[in-house]
C-alpha cells in the first residue's frame, strides 16, 4: 500500500534515519495508532527503495512476520524467505551454532546485500508464546540485530506491553534506546491521509469545506 500511504512522511524518515545507525528500532504507541501501517507501507518500502543507503548501496530483501505461539519458527521462516533458503536448513544451522550462523550470514551478505525483518506485534512474545520459546526468539532477534551490518530489524509493539518485553533475554539492555514512540496523526497528517490517496487516483473533492469536515472527523475520531 505504499502508493496510497500518506500522512506519515516525517515519521517514516525518522525511523529510516534511526535504522541507519541502530540495527533495531521498535515502533511503539497506543493500539490502533498506525504502527503496523507505518512499517509495512512506509518504512520497509522506503528501505527497499534505497532510503537507508548512504555511500554503499545494498540490495535489500524483506520479510514480515508476527511471532505467534511459535516465534522461533516465525523468525526462521522469515530468514529463509529473505535468504531464499529452506526453513529446515536455516533452522538446522541455528540449532547447531547460532553465533556461527551469524558469522556466516555476515559473510554471505557482504557489502552489497541486506535483509530487513519486520516483527509485527512484538508483544506476542509475552502474550502468546511460552516463556522458553519467547526467550529463545528474543535472543535470536537481538543477535541478528546486533552482530550483522547487513541486517536491520524493525518491530512494532503496543506501549502497554513494553515493561514485559523489556524483561526478555537479549532485549533488556537494547530496548530502551531502540524505542520510537509513534503519536497519533497531526491535523496536517490527517489532511494528507485524506487528500493524498484521492489525488493519487485522479479524484478531486468538490470543495475544501468537505475536506475540512473529513479532517475534523478524523482528528476527533
Amino acid at each position: 500500500h505504499r502508493d496510497v500511504f500518506f500522512g506519515r512522511t516525517s515519521e517514516i524518515q525518522t525511523v529510516v534515519d534511526r535504522l541507519r545507525d541502530h540495527p533495531l528500532v521498535v515502533v511503539t504507541g497506543d493500539s490502533g495508532v498506525g504502527k503496523s501501517s507505518l512499517c509495512r507501507a512506509g518504512v520497509v518500502p522506503a528501505i527497499l527503495g534505497g532510503a537507508l543507503d548512504v555511500g554503499i548501496a545494498r540490495k535489500w530483501r524483506s520479510a514480515a512476520f508476527t511471532p505467534g505461539r511459535q516465534p522461533v519458527q516465525a523468525v526462521v521462516a522469515a530468514l529463509a524467505r529473505c535468504l531464499q533458503r529452506s526453513p529446515a536448513g536455516v533452522a538446522a544451522a541455528l540449532e547447531e551454532d547460532t553465533p556461527q550462523f551469524a558469522r556466516d550470514l555476515r559473510r554471505e551478505l557482504g557489502p552489497g546485500r541486506g535483509i530487513v525483518l519486520l516483527v509485527d506485534q512484538l508483544e506476542e512474545l509475552v502474550t502468546l508464546a511460552g516463556p522458553l520459546e519467547a526467550a529463545r526468539a528474543a535472543r535470536l532477534i537481538a543477535r541478528l540485530a546486533a552482530d550483522i551490518p547487513g541486517v536491520r530489524v524493525v518491530a512494532t509493539a503496543r506501549g502497554d506491553f513494553l515493561t514485559r518485553i523489556a524483561q526478555l533475554p537479549g532485549l533488556q539492555d537494547g530496548l530502551p534506546r531502540a524505542l520510537y514512540f509513534l503519536l497519533p496523526l497531526s491535523t496536517a497528517g490527517v489532511r494528507e491521509a485524506v487528500v493524498g490517496p484521492a489525488h493519487a487516483q485522479g479524484v478531486r473533492f468538490e470543495s475544501e469545506e468537505l475536506v475540512d469536515r473529513l479532517v475534523t472527523a478524523g482528528v476527533e475520531g
